[in-house]
C-alpha cells in the first residue's frame, strides 16, 4: 500500500537504531501509521454516508415523483413522436432543467467548501 511506503520512507527504522523509534515531532511510528489508516477510514465512511444520503434522496424523488407538481419528463417542450409501430421520446426541456439545477447545486457546494 502507498500508505506504508510513504511512512517508511519518511520515518527512520527502529530495527536499525532502537533510539530512533520516534519520528516526526516526537510521535511514534505506529501512532503515525495508525492515524493515516484512521484518516483513510474516516474519509471512506464520510463518502459512504454522502453516497447513502444521495441514494435516499434519489429514491424518494423516484418514489414520490408522480405526486410532485413538476413532472420531470413530461414538461412542455419535450419531444414526443408517435409512429405506427414506434415511439420516439426526447426530453430536451427536462435535460435543460436538470442541467441548470445540478449546476447550481454543485456551484453552491463548491462555494461553501472554500
Amino acid at each position: 500500500m502507498t500508505v506504508f511506503w510513504w511512512t517508511e520512507s519518511v520515518l527512520p527504522r527502529s530495527d536499525e537504531n532502537p533510539a530512533c523509534d520516534f519520528g516526526v515531532l516526537g510521535t511514534r511510528r505506529q501512532d503515525f501509521q495508525y492515524n493515516l489508516r484512521m484518516d483513510a477510514m474516516r474519509e471512506l465512511g464520510r463518502g459512504l454516508l454522502i453516497f447513502g444520503g444521495v441514494a435516499l434522496v434519489a429514491g424518494a424523488f423516484l418514489y414520490f415523483g408522480g405526486r410532485l407538481p413538476l413532472r420531470l419528463g413530461r414538461l412542455p417542450g419535450d419531444v414526443v413522436h408517435r409512429g405506427e409501430h414506434t415511439t420516439f421520446y426526447f426530453p430536451i426541456v427536462t435535460c435543460l432543467v436538470l442541467s441548470v439545477g445540478l449546476s447550481l447545486l454543485f456551484w453552491l457546494v463548491s462555494h461553501f467548501r472554500r
